[in-house]
């Protein structure tokens, strides 16, 4: 694995921006996949905005056909990332082989059950059936993200404290807000719209209150710094030290914010149908400016409090430069056309 730690000149400054540039939009990505997550979200949810059979139908009518978006942006995401930093591999796979045996059974369970919904060629007790594997799944998959997430920036494996579990309830609130400020953009429905307005305010609020305790015990939390020799040390508030070096990144999250308080009031008190567009804005620029926090400014990614020796940061986990230039180009190019062929995919299921 190579390690660079320091380094001078023109070819080494190009080093790390390359670096940077795929960690951004890793963090892209990520913070983008969180709000397709609408799928798991909507479906965790089913029984508790959709009160009888044919509201639960509506739902499923706009959630289920959207089954492979999440799986898309994942292989998106694990296309650009393992090649980028291999250092990764071993954390992301090796070490989280019981996340992804936790991940993987609901999964592909919610994806069969969708495939059925969609397709609309169950019985009627199938169907019940497939709604309830969606709700169960969903909160199954949503749960162990959260957790995951929170594990692999914050807190390191084999620690759980409460930022874990508070993390849990942050991104699943997330998610489920996002799937109702979708869905009532979309659905007609009178009553069902009215359900889901009440909703909203529920969980729009859990998230805005997991995210501010998140927010608040990661920044009074401990973190791994780096020096140019290699050597790591655990710092007490380093995340805060970190906002202090790059205030870009509270700016970003401060406006995230701002813009996700907006999606809610406008879609609760001014009914309006296309606060889904502000609130996903808002948490692509929340979720990626905190994940930046976990990288840059000499901070280990993935944080190991037991011996920080063996922590991994983007420079002693990345390619050769040769390597990220040309995963940096490709990315350029291709992201751009494949959300945009996305974009319309969606659009067209949504006919």
């Amino acid at each position: 694995m190579q390690k660079n730690f320091n380094g001078g000149g023109k070819s080494m400054l190009t080093y790390h921006f390359l670096q940077d540039y795929i960690w951004v939009t890793e963090t892209i990505l990520v913070a983008t996949n969180l709000v397709i997550m609408l799928v798991e979200g909507g479906g965790s949810i089913l029984f508790i905005v959709g009160k009888n059979e044919r509201q639960r139908g509506i739902i499923c009518d706009r959630i289920a056909n959207k089954w492979f978006f999440p799986l898309i942006l994942t292989a998106i995401f694990i296309a650009i990332a393992f090649p980028a930093f291999p250092g990764f591999q071993q954390e992301g796979v090796g070490n989280g082989f019981g996340f992804w045996s936790i991940f993987i059974i609901p999964y592909i369970l919610h994806s069969a059950a969708s495939i059925i919904l969609s397709r609309k060629c169950g019985s009627r007790r199938l169907n019940l059936v497939c709604q309830w594997v969606i709700a169960v799944c969903g909160w199954v998959i949503l749960f162990t993200m959260g957790f995951r997430g929170s594990c692999t920036f914050y807190t390191g494996f084999g620690r759980v404290t409460a930022l874990n579990f508070i993390n849990v309830f942050y991104v699943a609130s997330l998610a489920q807000t996002s799937a109702l400020l979708y869905l009532y953009g979309v659905i007609e429905d009178h009553e069902l719209s009215r359900r889901i307005r009440r909703a909203i305010l529920v969980f729009g609020t859990l998230f805005l209150v997991m995210f501010t305790l998140s927010f608040n015990k990661t920044l009074l939390g401990n973190g791994i710094e780096y020096d140019a020799d290699g050597n790591f040390y655990v710092v007490q508030l380093k995340y805060i030290e970190n906002l202090n070096a790059l205030p870009h990144i509270l700016y970003l999250t401060i406006s995230g914010a701002v813009l996700v308080i907006m999606a809610i009031i406008l879609a609760l008190f001014f009914r309006i149908k296309w606060a889904s567009w502000l609130y996903a804005i808002g948490i692509v620029l929340m979720i990626s400016s905190l994940t930046q926090i976990a990288a840059f400014n000499h901070t280990a990614v993935f944080p190991c409090f037991e011996d920080p020796s063996r922590s991994l940061t983007l420079a002693n986990s990345c390619a050769s430069q040769q390597t990220l230039t040309v995963i940096a180009i490709t990315a350029t190019l291709t992201l751009p056309a494949a959300g945009y062929f996305l974009k319309k995919l969606w659009n067209w299921l949504d006919r």
